[in-house]
């Protein structure tokens, strides 16, 4: 619709270069991002915080959660998940830099093929360190006590204050 100086349909940020841009942010952690997650059941909506790397030639997303989880829950009755990272706002809205993802997600545990799929591109190593261990005991033990979750998204919405001036929204 109609936006500021904008009527509907004019400034959209081309879908190739939303893509990109979010590659980017991505890209300056690891492809890591701590997010907050929406799940939702019986109509109650609940949001949690939890890490999704992501696969940018496969444009999904893969977490690690612990088992047994409300979320997990949740998603298991409702695959249907929002996801939302954002720097911290300050008073300068060309700082402005966010991202909203809603998507389907899909339970995946160890011996399901798409889970060593998610562990090749989720950057594990940094949970590792952490912890003080091993890459390979540190995998090993994603293994065995976590779920992941692999989100396919549907739909991005990015709000890039440093788009502010330029031909975009």
């Amino acid at each position: 619709g109609e936006y500021l100086k904008w009527k509907a349909g004019e400034g959209i940020l081309p879908k190739e270069k939303v893509w990109e841009r979010i590659v980017e942010m991505f890209k300056q952690k690891g492809f890591k991002r701590t997010m907050v997650l929406a799940t939702s059941m019986n109509n109650r909506p609940t949001t949690t915080t939890a890490e999704f790397a992501l696969d940018p030639k496969e444009k999904v997303l893969y977490g690690l959660h612990e088992k047994s989880t409300a979320k997990l829950l949740h998603i298991k009755n409702n695959p249907f998940v929002s996801l939302n990272w954002h720097r911290e706002f300050d008073d300068n809205f060309a700082n402005t830099l966010c991202i909203q993802v809603v998507g389907k997600a899909e339970l995946l545990d160890a011996a399901a093929k798409e889970f060593e799929e998610g562990l090749s591109v989720y950057p594990y190593q940094y949970g590792a360190a952490a912890r003080k261990i091993t890459v390979e005991q540190w995998k090993a033990i994603i293994k065995k006590e976590m779920t992941m979750t692999k989100i396919t998204i549907d739909q991005v919405i990015l709000v890039d204050g440093s788009l502010a001036g330029s031909e975009y929204r």
